[in-house]
C-alpha cells in the first residue's frame, strides 16, 4: 500500500474523503491529519444569517473518516522532508509518505477582526473565525452598539 497523507480538514480533503474507497482500491492508505483548528465554511451565509448555530461549522472529521475507512489523526504537521516523504507532527512521530496533499487553508497579511474597537480593514469570506466576529459585531450594530 502506498501512504497518501492529507493535512488538514478543507474543502478539498473533505471531497476526497467520498473517493477513499477509489483510492485504497488504487492501492493508498489514506491519513487524514487534522489539529482540530479547521473551520467549514460552506454554511457560513446560513450562520451570519442566524439560520444554523456555530457548531454547523465544526464537522466531525474523525467520524467522517471513520465512514470512509480513512485513518484520522488529531495531530498537527510541522515540517516535511520532501527528498526522504516525511511529514514530522507536533507529536514528535513522523510518517512517511509516498503522496501528500496540503489543504491548511488561507492566511492574509492585511488586518482582520483585530479585536479593537474599530472595525478592521477587511472581513474575509475565507477565514471562517472573522466572518464570526462579523456576526459579533452585526448582532452588536442591530441592538444600537
Amino acid at each position: 500500500m502506498k501512504p497518501l497523507v492529507l493535512v488538514g480538514g478543507g474543502h478539498a480533503h473533505i471531497a476526497l474523503l467520498s473517493y477513499a474507497e477509489q483510492l485504497k482500491a488504487a492501492g493508498f492508505e489514506i491519513t487524514l491529519i487534522d489539529p482540530g483548528s479547521f473551520w467549514y465554511g460552506g454554511l457560513t451565509t446560513q450562520v451570519l444569517a442566524g439560520q444554523l448555530t456555530r457548531t454547523a461549522l465544526k464537522l466531525p472529521l474523525r467520524g467522517l473518516c471513520r465512514a470512509y475507512g480513512v485513518h484520522y489523526r488529531a495531530d498537527r504537521a510541522i515540517g516535511m522532508d520532501a527528498r526522504h516523504r516525511r511529514l514530522w507532527l507536533a507529536s514528535g512521530e513522523t510518517l512517511s509518505f509516498d503522496t501528500l496533499s496540503l489543504n491548511v487553508g488561507l492566511e492574509t497579511g492585511l488586518s482582520v477582526a483585530t479585536g479593537s474597537h474599530a472595525p478592521p480593514a477587511l472581513w474575509s469570506a475565507v477565514d471562517v473565525s472573522a466572518l464570526l466576529q462579523l456576526a459579533d459585531a452585526l448582532a452588536v450594530e442591530s441592538r444600537g452598539g
